[in-house]
């Protein structure tokens, strides 16, 4: 049996999840024009983690897009992602915090 213990403030992308999704619509989805290739980014899961001073680090494509440069252009736009608020315990000890982001249906 695993326990996970999620912060008492989870970390934060700057504006919130609506802004995390357009940063991503913006630079990951817009970028591809034909409607196979946009089939295969739904297929793609992203992991990365949000470390203590906010930066995005450890990036990596946990589930594959099948497209080598879908998969190059979901980690390109991930690892240039503006600093994230990050994640605090109750205290206000700021905490490292890891993200799994499906990238189709039901993710961004």
């Amino acid at each position: 049996t695993t326990v996970t213990i999620g912060p008492e403030q989870e970390a934060e992308y700057p504006g919130g999840f609506n802004q995390f999704s357009d940063y991503l619509n913006q630079n990951v989805f817009d970028k591809i024009s034909d409607e196979a290739s946009l089939m295969k980014v739904q297929r793609a899961v992203v992991k990365f983690t949000v470390n203590e001073k906010g930066q995005v680090v450890d990036a990596l494509i946990s589930k594959t897009s099948t497209d080598e440069n879908i998969d190059k252009l979901i980690l390109e736009a991930i690892n240039k992602m503006p600093g994230w608020k990050p994640a605090e315990t109750s205290k206000g000890t700021k905490v490292k915090q890891e993200f799994s982001i499906p990238m189709g249906n039901g993710g961004c």
